[in-house]
């Protein structure tokens, strides 16, 4: 009958409320999902930073060692042309005394190579006058300068959110502090990441 073919049929409305929802649902889903792909791809950057650092820490003081965690390219040696972005290294100094220049000799170990963070950070900063960018650790676990090279203290990383808030106060950057008792920490919070020496995102 005609009155089934019309239950069975869509309208042009129907058919441009159904657009409508589905325009609606995409709209709020995408970006939803963006900003949760993004706040994961930071969170993880900062995350590898942390434990990385936690790990020169810790061999120091477990080893009775020097260890450092350094900018490297090749995941072979420290790279003063290099930053953190491109990748690092972290390993602990053997039994002759360290490089000056905190480059690998033979009797060094390296313990963890990293290929750097993703592309959709766009922003990575760290102290200025920073010719090495490292960090090291001497036995007693506390931040230790390599002669003639400027620790890294501050770190800031910023994707293209900026210093957007993403809920409940948390930026979207992250600011990285290393203590000179070696200890990392980690500032989460928007008024925490604009006021970091660094100058915010």
């Amino acid at each position: 009958s005609m009155g089934g073919r019309k239950a069975r049929g869509m309208t042009l409305i129907d058919l441009l409320t159904g657009l409508l929802v589905l325009a609606i649902v995409l709209g709020i889903g995408v970006p939803a999902f963006q900003n949760i792909d993004a706040n994961n791809k930071m969170a993880a950057a900062i995350n590898e930073l942390v434990a990385s650092n936690h790990l020169a820490r810790s061999e120091a003081v477990k080893r009775r060692s020097n260890a450092t965690l350094c900018a490297s390219t090749d995941g072979a040696g420290c790279d003063p042309a290099a930053d953190l972005r491109d990748g690092w290294i972290v390993f602990v100094d053997g039994l002759s005394p360290a490089a000056p220049n905190g480059t690998i000799d033979g009797d060094d170990q390296v313990l963890l190579r990293r290929t750097g963070i993703p592309a959709t950070i766009t922003t990575f900063d760290v102290d200025p006058g920073v010719t090495l960018q490292y960090v090291a650790f001497g036995p007693d676990g506390f931040s230790r300068p390599i002669a003639g090279l400027t620790p890294i203290t501050n770190i800031l990383l910023c994707d293209d959110r900026g210093d957007k808030n993403t809920g409940g106060g948390v930026a979207a950057g992250r600011h990285l502090f290393v203590s000179p008792a070696g200890r990392p920490q980690v500032y989460r919070l928007q008024t925490q990441v604009q006021s970091s020496p660094l100058g915010g995102c």
